[in-house]
Parts: C-alpha cells; sequence; structure tokens
C-alpha cells in the first residue's frame, strides 16, 4: 500500500497551500491542457479529408476510451496503487498528445484519441481515490468540489489559449498539451 503523507491533508484544510499544489493546481493545469486541443481537433480531424459527421469520432473516441477504461482505472488503482497511477494517467496523456500532433492519417488519430482518454480516466480516479483516502470525511466533499471546480476553470481558459496557439499552427495545440 501507498503511504501518503494524510496529515497534511487532514490539518492543511479544504483551502490550504498543500491543497491548492498537490489537487487544485495539478486539476487545472491538466485541464488547460487537455481544453487547449479543443479548437484544434475539428479542423485537424477535417484536414485528413473526412466529412464533418467521420471528424466528430476525434471527441466521441477520447470519450469512449475514458469509458472502457473505467473499470480496469479502478481495478489498477487498488491493485498497483494511487500514486502509479497518479503518474502513469499524465505520462501517457502527454504521450498521446505527442502523438496526435504528429498523426499522418485519421485511423492513428482516432486510436491516439482513445489513448488520451484512458489516460484522462486513470488520473481522473487516482487522484479522487487519493482525496477518497486521506481527507476527513467532513472535508471530502468540499476537496472533491475545489478539484473539480479548478478543473473546470482549466477547461474554461484553455480553448482561448487553444484558439491562439491554433492560429500559428493547428498541431501547435497538441505539442503544448
Amino acid at each position: 500500500m501507498v503511504k501518503l503523507d494524510s496529515r497534511a491533508i487532514e490539518t492543511g484544510g479544504v483551502l490550504s497551500s498543500y491543497q491548492f499544489l498537490t489537487l487544485y493546481f495539478p486539476a487545472f493545469i491538466l485541464a488547460l491542457g487537455y481544453s487547449i486541443a479543443t479548437p484544434a481537433i475539428p479542423i485537424f480531424a477535417k484536414s485528413f479529408n473526412t466529412s464533418f459527421g467521420v471528424a466528430s469520432l476525434v471527441i466521441v473516441m477520447h470519450a469512449l476510451g475514458g469509458l472502457i477504461a473505467a473499470v480496469p482505472t479502478g481495478f489498477l488503482v487498488d491493485h498497483l496503487g494511487r500514486r502509479p497511477m497518479l503518474f502513469a494517467g499524465p505520462l501517457l496523456m502527454a504521450v498521446s498528445s505527442g502523438l496526435t500532433a504528429v498523426a499522418q492519417s485519421f485511423p492513428e488519430l482516432l486510436c491516439y484519441r482513445f489513448l488520451g482518454g484512458a489516460a484522462m480516466e486513470m488520473w481522473r480516479q487516482a487522484r479522487l481515490a487519493i482525496i477518497a483516502d486521506v481527507s476527513k470525511s467532513r472535508q471530502r466533499g468540499r476537496q472533491m468540489s475545489g478539484m473539480v471546480g479548478t478543473e473546470g476553470a482549466g477547461r474554461l481558459l484553455g480553448p482561448a489559449l487553444g484558439g491562439m496557439l491554433g492560429a500559428w499552427s493547428i498541431r501547435m495545440p497538441f505539442v503544448v498539451h
């Protein structure tokens, strides 16, 4: 079992600097990175000479990756530990975004987006399990809400940044992510 510093979380409160640096800020940054690619996805998919309907599969594949990975990820979080999955998720997201940026075919793009969705689910479940494990029961809901809220802020700001990067190069948002 992975040992976590539960005292730092329990005594730090919901809005402590420890909480900010370990839960809220990483959630914001990863959501910002994920949503940076949002404006570029349909244009990038269309660059492979696909119809609008077929191009929308890029979004569907990301969601499908998360859905299919949900149950195995829960098993892995329990059996391999929270921290390994907490690090594996963002690492796999980075790899999938880098590969997306250099995709040469539409099926290849779909595979990388599927992988990115699965990686996002790995990270999401690991961080929620850590909060459930180490927070006081009276603070658990507030900590999860705070993390989801900061993640939402990242998803809100990301497309604006992605639009600016996409004006430079359609592949740049994926590289930055």
